[in-house]
C-alpha cells in the first residue's frame, strides 16, 4: 500500500477489494452461459462454484469462461468439486489452481496457441495480426480446405477471451481487436506449462556487469526477453539447432551483438527480430528456406542476395529505424517467385517479370493479402496487377521520392479485392487521390494521414459507395477554418475520425452520414463546433471528443440534450478526455 501512496502522490490510490456475493455473481453469470440467464438445472451448481471462488475476480471469470462449454450437469459437478478443493489455499494458490483447472480443459490445438503466448514479454499487448501470423508460420491452425487462416486464428482467439484467458486490449475505430494482453498470472502459467513440456526456453537473465554466454535448452520456441544485461553471445550445439523452429528476440539491440550463426538453424520458421538492427541484411538469412516469418530493422539489402531461396515464406517484415528519411529497401525480382507469400511490410517492390516475350502479362503474387510501408513510386499498373488479390494496402509517400505522377494513384482500379487502404505523407506529401471512377470497387476503409490534401478531394470520399471507415489523422488535408458539406455523402459511413486538424467549424446538411454511429475527434485545438444535424441523427451512438476545446464540449453537449427532449430518451454517449484550458 506504501508503494502505492507513493507512486500515486498526490492522488490517493484506490482500494481494491473482493467482489460482493451479488458482485461475484452478476459477473459470472453473463461469462458462463449463453443466454446470460442461468438455467433452473444449473442454478444449485453455479452458485456453489460462486461462492467457493472467494470473491476473486480473476478466479470467478476464468472457472464461469471453463464452464461456458460445459453442457451437461455432471460437467459442471466436476468442475465444482476441483474447485472446492482448492477452498482452503491462499489467494495466490487458489488463482494459480483454477488457471491450471482451466488451462486442462482446453482442447489439445487450442492449448498450443495459448501457449504461444509465453513467446512474448509479460505485461505487454500484443499485436493481433502479429499473433495470428505467427501462429500461421508455426502450423499451430488446423486448416481445413480453402479455410482463411486468418478467419480460423481470429475464432480461435474468441475462444480464449470467451474462457477469459486473454484480455481484449486495444481496438480500433470500427471495434475490432487490435491487440490483446494475458494476466501475469496467466503469463506464468504458460511459461511453466510450456517449459515443463520442452516447447519454449524463455532468457531473462538479471543484470549482470560482465559478457554473458547463453546456451539455450533444446526447446522448439527459443525467445529472449530481457531489456538488461549484455550478450556476448548466443551459443546453440546441432541438437538444439535441429530442434528450435522460432526463435524471437524482443528488445532493441544491434545484431552485432549477437553471434547467432542463422544457417545453421535448417528448420527454422520463425525469426522475429522485429528490434534488433542491422544495416545489410545478413545472408545466411536465404539459406533458412524453411523460414515461414521473418521480421527485421535494415537499412539496405544487397542486390544480389537471392531471395527468391525463401520460398517458404508467408510474412515479410522489414522495418527502419528512421521511416521516410532513409532510403527505401529494395528488393529484387525474386520476391515475385515467393508464391507463399501473404503479408509484406516496409519495402520498395520493382515490377514483375513478364511471363512470356510475346504477351504482356506479368507475374503475381496470388496468396498476398496485405502489403505496408510501399512507396508511392511502386504505384504502377504493373505492380498493382503483379498483387491484384490483396485486400490491405498501405502507401508511403517518402520525403526523397516524390511522386512525378500525380495521378499513380489511379492505378488502384486494378485491386478490385481492396477493402482498406491507408495513404501516409512525410512532411509534406505531392499524392493526390485518385477520381472516384479509379477507386477499388469494394473499398471499406480509408485512412490519410499527414498527407495535406486539397478540401475539394473530399468530395470524391463522400461518394465512395461501400466506405464504413474513414480516418482522417495528422494533417489529411490542409489548412482551412471552415468544413461545409452541403450535398448529399457518406452513404454507407458508420465510424469516422477527425485528428490534428486546423478546422474551427464543421457543418453538414440534415442528410448528411446518414449511417454514422460513432465519431471522435481527438486533438483538434481550434474546433468550435460540429454539424448540428447530429441531434437529429437516428443512428448516432457515440461521440468522443479528446483533448479539445471545453466550447466544443458544451457545444456537443447541448447536441445531446436536444436528442433526449425531442426523442425523450438519452441513446447517445458523449465522452471528452483530457480537454484543454481556455475557451
Amino acid at each position: 500500500m506504501k508503494v502505492a501512496e507513493y507512486a500515486s502522490f498526490p492522488n490517493v490510490p484506490f482500494p481494491m477489494r473482493f467482489l460482493e456475493q451479488e458482485e461475484s455473481w452478476n459477473l459470472f453469470r453473463p461469462k458462463a452461459f449463453d443466454k446470460k440467464v442461468c438455467p433452473m438445472k444449473f442454478d444449485n451448481v453455479a452458485k456453489e462454484v460462486v461462492k467457493n471462488c472467494k470473491e476473486l475476480p480473476l478466479v470467478i471469470s476464468t472457472v464461469a469462461g471453463t464452464l461456458s462449454g460445459k453442457r451437461t450437469l455432471d460437467e459442471w459437478w466436476k468442475v465444482a468439486q476441483t474447485v472446492s478443493s482448492l477452498v482452503n489455499l491462499d489467494d495466490y494458490q487458489r488463482c494459480s489452481g483454477v488457471l491450471v483447472l482451466s488451462y486442462n480443459h482446453l482442447p489439445p490445438h487450442l492449448k498450443s496457441c495459448f501457449l504461444y503466448f509465453g513467446v512474448f514479454p509479460k505485461a505487454r499487448e500484443i499485436s493481433v495480426k502479429k499473433l495470428l501470423r505467427l501462429w500461421t508460420a508455426e502450423g499451430l491452425l488446423e486448416l481445413k480446405g480453402l479455410e482463411e487462416p486468418e478467419k480460423l486464428g481470429s475464432s480461435l482467439l474468441q475462444d480464449l477471451i470467451d474462457k477469459s484467458l486473454v484480455v481484449v486490449g486495444e481496438q480500433s475505430l470500427d471495434g475490432k481487436i487490435k491487440a490483446y494482453r494475458i494476466h501475469d498470472l496467466l503469463h506464468d502459467l504458460c511459461l511453466g506449462e510450456a517449459e515443463s513440456e520442452n516447447l519454449l526456453y524463455v532468457l531473462n537473465p538479471p543484470v549482470s556487469k560482465g559478457h554473458q554466454t547463453v546456451f539455450p535448452k533444446g526447446s522448439r520456441w527459443v525467445s529472449l526477453h530481457s531489456t538488461r544485461g549484455y550478450f556476448s553471445s548466443i551459443r546453440f550445439d546441432d541438437l538444439m539447432r535441429s530442434k528450435t523452429r522460432s526463435l524471437h528476440i524482443s528488445f532493441s539491440i544491434s545484431i552485432d551483438r549477437l553471434v547467432l550463426r542463422l544457417n545453421h538453424f535448417k528448420f527454422l520458421r520463425v525469426l522475429d527480430l522485429e528490434k534488433v538492427s542491422c544495416y545489410d541484411l545478413p545472408r545466411e538469412i536465404v539459406q533458412l528456406s524453411s523460414l515461414r516469418y521473418f521480421s527485421m530493422m535494415v537499412c539496405k539489402i544487397t542486390k544480389d542476395l537471392s531471395i527468391s531461396k525463401l520460398w517458404n515464406l508467408q510474412t515479410l517484415v522489414f522495418r527502419q529505424s528512421y521511416r521516410g528519411a532513409s532510403p527505401p529497401i529494395i528488393l529484387s525480382n525474386g520476391i515475385w517467385e515467393m508464391s507463399q507469400l501473404r503479408h509484406l511490410q516496409g519495402m520498395y517492390l520493382c515490377s514483375p517479370p513478364q511471363l512470356s516475350a510475346n504477351e504482356v502479362k506479368y507475374r503475381a503474387l496470388e496468396n498476398l493479402q496485405s502489403v505496408s510501408g510501399l512507396s508511392s513510386r511502386c504505384c504502377t499498373k504493373e505492380i498493382f496487377e503483379g498483387i491484384k488479390k490483396v485486400k490491405k494496402v498501405q502507401i508511403f509517400d517518402m520525403v526523397h521520392e516524390i511522386c512525378s505522377k500525380l495521378k499513380c494513384l489511379d492505378n488502384l482500379i486494378c485491386l478490385h479485392e481492396l477493402e482498406e487502404l491507408s495513404i501516409e505523407g512525410y512532411i509534406y506529401s505531392f499524392i493526390r487521390l485518385p477520381r472516384l471512377e479509379f477507386f477499388p470497387p469494394n473499398l471499406t476503409k480509408l485512412t490519410v494521414n499527414n498527407t495535406r490534401l486539397p478540401w475539394k478531394e473530399m468530395t470524391i470520399i463522400s461518394k465512395l459507395p461501400k466506405l464504413k471507415v474513414l480516418q482522417l489523422k495528422k494533417y489529411a488535408f490542409d489548412m482551412k477554418i471552415v468544413w461545409e458539406l452541403t450535398e448529399m455523402g457518406f452513404p454507407e459511413l458508420r465510424f469516422l475520425l477527425l485528428e490534428e486538424s486546423t478546422l474551427v467549424y464543421w457543418r453538414a446538411a440534415d442528410d448528411y452520414f446518414p449511417c454514422l454511429e460513432r465519431v471522435v475527434i481527438r486533438n483538434c485545438r481550434y474546433l468550435h463546433e460540429i454539424p448540428q444535424g447530429f441531434a437529429d441523427s437516428m443512428t448516432l451512438q457515440q461521440i468522443e471528443l479528446h483533448g479539445c476545446r471545453p466550447s466544443l464540449v458544451t457545444f456537443v453537449d447541448r447536441i445531446q440534450k436536444e436528442q433526449l427532449e425531442s426523442s425523450g430518451s438519452d441513446m447517445r454517449k458523449v465522452y471528452a478526455f483530457d480537454t484543454i484550458r481556455g475557451n
